[in-house]
């Protein structure tokens, strides 16, 4: 893949010198950071989508590929917004995953990656940066412990790493990387509660290496186990297309900035309206809509628009 322009260095000069504060804007550069997954304003690193976390036939291979559109305001501290920073932000991701069989169990496995580009402006500031790069990929394994065919309900543990192995230059205003690996367990539940209606659910915990070269001075930043619950209703009525809703939840996730805690966990609200498509039993096509209804530190999800193609083989 062709790694993106990197951004110009001159302008992220002056946008730092006009008052882009590497401390108090913390939030709004991990967001940038954060590709494709779902950013810091959210808790969660594994964006989910209904059927995610329902076991496949052993051999199975999924592709997917993915497209989001999403708009960011704020920055939010203490629920209050000073309506200073904008992000408009452009992500394309690809996924490879594999089912298998081992030790009795249905097992999965995948690898996912890809490229953003970013522009932040600050209002306050009149000033503008734009960036583009690749971000950190992610590689998962999957386990259902208890499946059993025609069963209502299904059971999975996830544990994803994602190391820092994206576009990362100290002292840049806009990196797609974030030079600190990061870890996820899930634990996911499935129920058909009737022949009209599946439920999913998904805990998460997620843990936060240390990167000891953020900002323009080389700062130590740390961060807080943070920890999400994500819940979808399916509609199973409509033939080869599947209304869902889901709402999301958010918590913990403090950042210390050499040593220094922030008072900044996360604590934030989001609610998705989508589409479910199967056009054949080899494609699934998602068409999703998502916000935030509450923060209180960080940015807000003002708008995501989210495209998922997925090709079964």
């Amino acid at each position: 893949m062709t790694q993106a322009k990197s951004p110009n260095i001159s302008r992220v000069c002056i946008a730092v010198a006009k008052g882009l504060n590497w401390t108090k804007d913390l939030r709004v550069l991990l967001i940038i950071g954060a590709g494709a997954l779902p950013v810091q304003a959210s808790a969660a690193l594994n964006d989910v989508f209904p059927g995610d976390y329902l076991a496949g036939s052993a051999g199975l291979t999924a592709f997917s590929s993915y497209i989001y559109q999403r708009n960011w305001k704020g920055l939010y501290s203490d629920g209050r917004s000073d309506q200073q920073r904008e992000i408009d932000q452009n992500v394309a991701v690809v996924l490879v995953a594999h089912y298998f069989d081992a030790l009795g169990r249905r097992m999965l496995l995948s690898a996912s990656g890809g490229v953003a580009t970013s522009e932040l402006t600050d209002l306050g500031a009149g000033t503008r940066v734009n960036g583009s790069g690749v971000f950190d990929p992610k590689i998962g394994w999957t386990v259902w412990p208890f499946l059993r065919e025609g069963a209502r309900q299904q059971l999975a543990l996830n544990f994803s790493y994602i190391p820092p192995w994206g576009d990362y230059t100290a002292g840049r205003a806009i990196n797609m990387g974030q030079n600190r690996a990061r870890s996820v367990a899930s634990l996911a539940w499935s129920l058909d509660a009737s022949k009209a209606l599946r439920i999913e659910a998904t805990a998460e915990s997620a843990f936060f290496g240390k990167n000891s070269r953020f900002g323009v001075t080389g700062d130590t930043l740390e961060q807080a186990p943070a920890y999400a619950l994500t819940v979808y209703g399916r509609y199973l009525t409509l033939g080869p297309v599947d209304p869902y809703m889901g709402l999301q939840g958010n918590w913990g996730g403090e950042t210390r900035i050499n040593g220094v805690a922030r008072e900044d966990s996360v604590g934030s609200s989001r609610m998705m309206l989508g589409l479910r498509v199967g056009p054949s039993t080899s494609q699934i096509l998602h068409l999703r809509y998502a916000r935030d209804v509450r923060v209180d530190h960080g940015m807000r999800l003002a708008s995501e628009f989210a495209l998922r193609w997925t090709f079964l083989r």
